[in-house]
């Protein structure tokens, strides 16, 4: 379904003095509201949100033609600022030949076929949490469905990277990693953002978390290669070489991409399954599918990798959830 806007300068919803359209995109249900200013302005349509001049593309060729066809022509905006403050120069927020250099390294990894060696452990550590779900129903007790993903995607991401379960207790890592990944979001939608230098409390705090990060990260490469045949992640970066120039990342490179790797992993999925139950939770007859076609592939047993192909039903659910969630970062047009 597409609208196409028919004059040549990108049409969109009058903003006011200084602020632009900042308080006509207010409420929980974002999505909803860009959905409404699409019907109204077409594929393409421009949005004033206080200093920054928006393009909000809706429709999948337009896309494709930023990300894929001319994406050079293309770099990561200043909506990935606030990311940079603790990930660094990571994958997600580089450009340019630093990108395509950790491309580079970071592919091998993550192929489908290498991923795999960890189904197993996530099966594991997921019927732990079902088994501790299982004592707090005998219990009548109630559960708090985000703290319980934080607490598996930490688990499974801990374990994965540096073979240590990071979920099971609270940790100071943990708990720092809490507060960092929530203080990212927090400062982009508070408006004008302050430099980290103002020695405000929550930047003091921001701070600190990021030595408790960056101090927990370093002892983690430091035992990486005092122990190079670790089977997890690190081991696996750490031995990762550019099939172009022979070379490996540099420690900083290394402490970024970990910590991207760990906002992928933790924050972002947990956030990802915490909504994808809250919809299920909503929609009965979704629910009522999603069993029986567990029942009908899994049989009682405990999923495989081969199930995914089987569980279709499933994946749409999955993908649904996926391009549901709230629209990402800015991208900025070279000048």
């Amino acid at each position: 379904m597409t609208q196409t806007a028919t004059t040549k300068t990108a049409p969109g919803p009058k903003g006011l003095p200084v602020i632009g359209n900042v308080m006509q995109l207010g409420g929980a249900d974002i999505l909803t509201r860009y959905i409404e200013l699409w019907k109204e302005y077409g594929d393409i349509f421009y949005l004033k949100l206080g200093p920054l001049d928006s393009f909000v593309l809706a429709n999948p060729e337009h896309v494709h033609h930023v990300l894929v066809k001319n994406q050079t022509n293309y770099i990561k905006g200043i909506g990935y600022d606030g990311f940079r403050l603790l990930v660094g120069q990571g994958l997600v927020t580089s450009d340019g030949e630093l990108w395509r250099q950790q491309r580079r390294l970071m592919q091998p990894p993550f192929t489908p076929k290498a991923i795999t060696q960890f189904t197993q452990m996530m099966v594991d550590v997921t019927a732990q949490m079902l088994d501790r779900w299982q004592a707090y129903a005998q219990r009548s007790e109630t559960v708090t469905m985000d703290a319980e993903m934080m607490r598996l995607t930490m688990s499974i991401i801990g374990r994965a990277m540096f073979s240590i379960d990071l979920g099971e207790e609270l940790t100071e890592v943990g708990d720092a990693l809490h507060r960092a990944f929530g203080f990212i979001p927090e400062r982009a939608q508070g408006g004008i953002a302050l430099p980290l230098s103002v020695p405000t409390p929550k930047h003091r705090r921001f701070k600190q978390d990021l030595e408790i990060i960056d101090g927990f990260i370093q002892r983690r490469i430091e035992e990486g290669r005092r122990n190079p045949n670790q089977d997890n992640l690190l081991s696996i970066l750490l031995q990762s070489r550019d099939e172009e120039t022979g070379q490996g990342m540099s420690e900083e490179q290394l402490r970024d991409e970990v910590v991207t790797l760990f906002f992928a992993g933790f924050e972002t999925t947990a956030r990802s399954l915490t909504w994808a139950l809250y919809l299920i939770a909503h929609h009965p007859e979704v629910a009522d599918k999603l069993e029986a076609e567990s029942d009908a592939v899994l049989q009682g047993r405990a999923p495989v990798v081969d199930d995914l192909f089987n569980l279709t039903y499933t994946r749409m659910v999955v993908d649904e959830v996926l391009r549901s969630t709230r629209p990402p970062p800015c991208w900025r047009a070279k000048t």
